[in-house]
């Protein structure tokens, strides 16, 4: 694909369904599916150690992605510090967040 960035693309594809051993009740469980192509940005990639605080950050590089391969956009797909540049300009919560820091900014 032509926006690709060389990540792993669409890993869910050939997960399947449900497993046989999977006990929930269909009330309990639901299950989602991504209609379209994403990359799927995990901790440690980009040459950055983000084990154990990098999810946020990751979950919104992979939505970015799906963005990007439908053709909706052609904005790259932002660093960790450029999140974090955003997340100081635009939310009140994080304006003490400091750029570079291995700081764990939750759901967003």
């Amino acid at each position: 694909h032509p926006q690709s960035t060389g990540k792993l693309c669409n890993p869910h594809a050939d997960c399947g369904r449900q497993p046989s051993w999977w006990k929930a009740e269909a009330a309990e469980s639901r299950m989602a599916f991504v209609r379209g192509l994403y990359e799927y940005s995990h901790y440690m990639q980009d040459n950055l150690d983000d084990n154990g605080w990098g999810c946020a950050y990751r979950a919104l590089q992979t939505c970015v992605s799906w963005y990007r391969l439908q053709h909706f956009s052609t904005a790259a797909i932002p660093g960790i510090p450029e999140i974090q540049q955003m997340l100081k300009r635009i939310d009140a919560a994080h304006q003490e967040l400091e750029v570079g820091s291995k700081q764990w900014i939750g759901t967003v």
